[in-house]
């Protein structure tokens, strides 16, 4: 199956090596990564922005509810670079959905307007304090 890459669009993607259950492609346009497991849809890979943003909430049921507390580690662990990237990123997909956000980390418990509505929250945290 011919992969396009999510924000280029019409640039077909390079595949990279996999893992058992999974593929993995970078696009030669924009350099961004994905991952697509057997039967999945294809996502972010592992390390973009928004899969770490994604990380702390993997097991909770209500992510806006830890909203608050992940805005404050990106605050105190990333460069000021690294948080306006990941507030971009946010925006964008927000602004224009291009996979199930939901999707990007297996074993993610909330559904995916709540996932939507954590990341959301998150960027407008970030933001306020980088004003």
């Amino acid at each position: 199956m011919d992969e396009a890459c999510l924000r280029c669009t019409a640039v077909p993607l390079e595949p990279l090596a996999g893992a058992e259950g999974i593929a993995f492609f970078e696009c030669p346009n924009c350099s961004r990564r994905y991952s697509r497991r057997d039967g999945g849809v294809l996502t972010d890979k592992w390390g973009s922005p928004i899969s770490l943003a994604l990380y702390p909430i993997i097991f909770t049921k209500h992510p806006q509810d830890d909203a608050d507390r992940v805005a404050k580690l990106v605050l105190e662990s990333d460069t000021r670079q690294e948080q306006k990237r990941l507030v971009s990123e946010i925006r964008e997909e927000l602004a224009r959905p291009t996979q199930p956000v939901s999707a990007i980390l297996s074993g993610l418990m909330g559904t995916e307007e709540d996932v939507r509505e954590f990341l959301r929250m998150v960027a407008d945290r970030i933001d306020a304090a980088m004003d």
